[in-house]
Parts: structure tokens; C-alpha cells; sequence
């Protein structure tokens, strides 16, 4: 089972995540032994996008209600530099446009690279530079 660290009253602990699911722009977590008098019982928060935000690049995020903070534990990263055409479609995927204005094989391809590469969210966008676009990606565990 994944874990998460927690940040509850200022102390930061490991516990086990039962589920982060992102409900539109915002993610909602469960997790199992927020209580240290109640092991099994299950917390749920939800993050507010700016905080979904934080969430997804590593940082600690405050749940709505502020009564703890998560943190991902160490997500492996993929860092990719591609031509502005390409960077321009994996930004229109992962904001889930469906990729409109592409041809079913560029989308095809794109989506392939996703899969088999396991990529999670797409982090940071660079500049271009000579037509070229440096790509930060997370991806799953």
C-alpha cells in the first residue's frame, strides 16, 4: 500500500493512503491512521487547486479546514525536452482538451508515450527554446 506523510498539529508521520483522486481541479485524499487512538479509522481532506498544485509538485499541502497537511512521498520525475508542437500537445492532454487541432496519429503517439512511460501529471512547462520545449513530468508509483 502507498503511503503519504502527514503533518498533523506538528508532527509529521507515514501513513498508509487509501485512495487521491482528483475531482476536477481538486483532489480528495483518504487516509487510514490520521488518530493515534484509532489506527483504523479513515480521514478524508480535500485540496483546493492551488493546493492540489503544491500536492502534485512534492510540496505540503494544508486540506481544506486546515486540520493537517499531506505530502507525497519522493515521486520519480521525467524530464523531456520536444519540439513546441508536441510540448503544445501533451499540454492540451493533460488539461484533458482531447487534443484538438492534432492528428489521431499525433494523439495516438502522444498517448502512448504517456502509458508506457507511467506519467502522472505534467508539471512545469519551459520557455521555447529553438523550437524546442523542456517537459517536467510525475509519474505514477
Amino acid at each position: 500500500m502507498r503511503k503519504i506523510l502527514i503533518d498533523y498539529l506538528g508532527k509529521i508521520k507515514e501513513v498508509p493512503l487509501i485512495s487521491s483522486k482528483r475531482d476536477g481541479q481538486e483532489r480528495i485524499v483518504k487516509i487510514k491512521g490520521l488518530f493515534n487512538n484509532k489506527p483504523e479509522h479513515i480521514s478524508a481532506g480535500v485540496l483546493s487547486v492551488k493546493e492540489n498544485r503544491e500536492y502534485e509538485l512534492g510540496n505540503y499541502a494544508r486540506v481544506k479546514g486546515g486540520l493537517f497537511k499531506v505530502k507525497q512521498k519522493e515521486r520519480p520525475l521525467l524530464k523531456i525536452s520536444v519540439p513546441s508542437w508536441k510540448a503544445y500537445l501533451y499540454i492540451s492532454l493533460f488539461n484533458a482538451d482531447g487534443g484538438d487541432g492534432y492528428s489521431d496519429d499525433e494523439i495516438a503517439d502522444a498517448q502512448k508515450f504517456i502509458h508506457e512511460n507511467k506519467l502522472a501529471s505534467l508539471l512545469k512547462v519551459s520557455e521555447p527554446v529553438d523550437g524546442e520545449i523542456t517537459c517536467v513530468f510525475s509519474r505514477r508509483f
